[in-house]
Parts: structure tokens; C-alpha cells; sequence
């Protein structure tokens, strides 16, 4: 199943033939055409939810009602109209595909949770380079790491991404993110498999920055992570696709070009250890995202160091990170392909 959250109202839909259906309005004309509910939206709002958050508390009754409602609609009914004339199937192409998040949600990132990104990011130009092996060692001894992003920063397929003043090096990072369908606190890392609902595409972009500024050193808030369309998200969330949440692939190209391929299985610590991290003492809620964290090929892992003043440590050379009119593109053959373009700031 491939559901999206489209138009104005941030409805939820279900991708099916190169066609959006609204979930909720289907479930409706089911109840209503099929079954002779005389309250059929009321029934559908509680069956099928409009919004994703409550779509996923609402569990797998709601997946079974989107099913059955798009079955109706699509292959029995008469008509694709709701019952009070509502259209309630759109071409694809023509509707307005938003970041697939719940209202109210965490967006949870992983850190340095790919040795072969680690491996870049961690280049000094001093002394011989640690082995993959050691630095899955050291990140292992080190424990998790990571950083919250919020929903309301967020941009969803083929919106504008606009260069923020704060950095001159603004970088991209494709990911997997699980999202969570059930509400739990203490979850071993062995319990974790059913809490995993559906899974979408992220691109992290991240600003990393030469410039002088005004951030503490010691905390900044993540600020290079946190500012309006800091992360991208879509276009679809898949439930029921990926059996096994360590062997997903994904694939990011800039202008075209690849600069990315990764695979879940090489997470440095599994999607199952950060849910055992993340609920200790903490309640995570339906809806919530765990992202993978990224792979090698980011701007700042496979940029050159090069020297700037005399006793000041080196950067990363600027070719490889975004500018304006550049196009980032993080695909999936499930899960469709998060496409953004980088602006001016106006």
C-alpha cells in the first residue's frame, strides 16, 4: 500500500493506478453504497481517518477500511464520486503532494550511523585514515547519537528548498525513515519489529558552514539541522511493502547524477536499537519517525580538504555542495522518488 498526504487540506490518500483516492470519502461511499450505513461519514472518520496520525493509532482496521474503500470506488461503484458529489480520485500528476507526516509527530535522526560516511566525514589530512572496522568499533563503544527535526520545517515532493543565509555549504543527505504505528516506552531492541508501520523517503539537508556565526559551541540547538526546509520528506509512505526493515535501498542524484547508493543493512546501529534508545523512559507515540541516517556521498564526505588561513584547520572544498538551481533527487522503486530544487533566498 502507498498512501500520501495531498491538497489543501493535508488529506490522506491512497496511490493506486497513477491515481490519488481519497481514503476517508471512499470508506464513506463504501459504508454508505454497499453496507447501507446511514451515518456513513461519521463511521468513516473513525474507520479511516483523514489525517495520517490517526490513520495509524487507528491500526489495521483502517488499512482494511482504505482497502476495502478503494476497491469500491475503483472497480464497483458506479461512479467515482462521493455520496454528496465529491470528487474522490485524482490523477497523480495533478494534485499537491505534501511531507507524509502526521500532525503531531518527532522526526528522530540518526548520527555517524554509516561507517563509510563516517569515514569521510571524520578525514582530518592528519595521519593514516582508521579502518571501516575500527570505526564501526569506535561508533559502536561510542553508543547512539542522533537529533530531532521538526514537521513543521518540512517540504514534500517538488517544492523549493531555499539556501539558507547562515551557511555557505549546504549539503544533502538521502535516508530511510520507519515510521511507527504503535505506541510504546522500554521497547527491547527484540520487540521492536511491530511497532514498524511504513516506511518514506527523507533527504536531511544539512547546513554546513565556513562562516563566522553566532552558535555556541558546546549547544546550538542543531540549528545547522533546523531551519524552513531543512528536511524533505516523500513522495510516498509504503505499509506492508519491506518485510525486513534492515534491506531497504535508496539512491540520491544531484543534477542528475548519482552520488549516493545505500542499503539498510549496513546501519551502524538498527532501526530495532534506536527504538530500544529512543522509548527508554520516553513514551513514543503512533506516527513517530526514526530516520536511518545517511550513507557515503554526501558534499561534506567526498569533498577534498583544502587550506584556508595560516593556523586555521582546513574545509571542505565548495564544487560538490548545493547552489541555487540545483536538483536533488532520493529515490526508491516503492516509495517513488523525493525530488527538490534549491533557491535563492529572497
Amino acid at each position: 500500500m502507498k498512501l500520501v498526504v495531498y491538497g489543501p487540506a493535508r488529506r490522506l490518500g491512497l496511490v493506486q493506478d497513477g491515481s490519488v483516492i481519497d481514503v476517508s470519502g471512499a470508506c464513506a461511499k463504501q459504508l454508505g453504497e454497499a453496507q447501507d450505513e446511514r451515518r456513513p461519514y461519521e463511521m468513516a472518520a473513525a474507520a479511516a481517518p483523514e489525517e495520517l496520525g490517526a490513520f495509524i493509532e487507528a491500526g489495521e482496521r483502517a488499512i482494511e477500511a482504505a482497502q476495502r474503500g478503494a476497491e469500491y470506488v475503483m472497480q464497483r461503484a458506479g461512479e467515482r464520486t462521493g455520496l454528496s458529489g465529491e470528487e474522490l480520485v485524482f490523477p497523480l500528476q495533478d494534485v499537491k503532494l505534501h511531507a507524509p507526516f502526521a500532525q503531531r509527530c518527532r522526526i528522530m535522526m540518526a548520527g555517524g550511523n554509516y561507517v563509510i560516511h563516517s569515514a569521510g566525514m571524520s578525514r582530518s589530512g592528519d595521519g593514516p585514515a582508521p579502518t571501516p572496522q575500527e570505526l564501526y568499533e569506535q561508533s559502536r563503544q561510542r553508543g547512539i547519537w542522533g537529533f530531532y527535526c521538526f514537521p513543521e520545517n518540512a517540504v514534500g515532493p517538488d517544492e523549493d528548498i531555499t539556501y539558507p543565509s547562515r551557511t555557505d555549504r549546504l549539503d544533502y543527505e538521502g535516508e530511510v525513515a520507519v515510521i511507527l504505528g504503535r505506541k510504546g516506552k522500554d521497547i527491547p531492541a527484540d520487540k521492536a519489529a511491530p511497532y514498524f508501520w511504513g516506511y518514506l523517503l527523507q533527504n536531511d539537508i544539512s547546513a554546513r558552514t565556513t562562516l563566522p556565526g553566532p552558535d555556541h559551541p558546546q549547544s546550538s540547538f542543531m540549528r545547522s539541522k533546523n531551519f524552513d526546509g531543512s528536511i524533505a520528506a516523500g513522495p510516498y509512505v509504503v505499509v506492508g511493502e519491506y518485510p525486513d526493515a534492515q534491506d531497504i535501498s535508496w539512491e540520491t542524484r544531484v543534477n542528475g547524477e548519482v552520488r549516493q547508493q545505500g542499503n539498510t543493512k549496513d546501519m551502524t546501529f538498527t532501526f530495532a536499537e534506536y527504538v530500544e534508545y529512543m522509548s527508554s523512559d520516553m513514551t513514543l507515540l503512533p506516527g513517530e519517525v526514526i530516520s536511518a541516517g545517511t550513507t557515503a556521498g554526501t558534499a561534506q564526505d567526498s569533498s577534498e580538504l583544502i587550506a584556508t588561513e595560516p593556523g586555521k584547520p582546513p574545509v571542505r572544498a565548495p564544487e560538490k555542495f548545493l547552489k541555487p538551481g540545483d536538483v536533488v533527487e532520493v529515490s526508491n522503486p516503492e516509495m517513488g522518488t523525493l525530488r527538490n530544487r534549491i533557491v535563492e533566498k529572497t
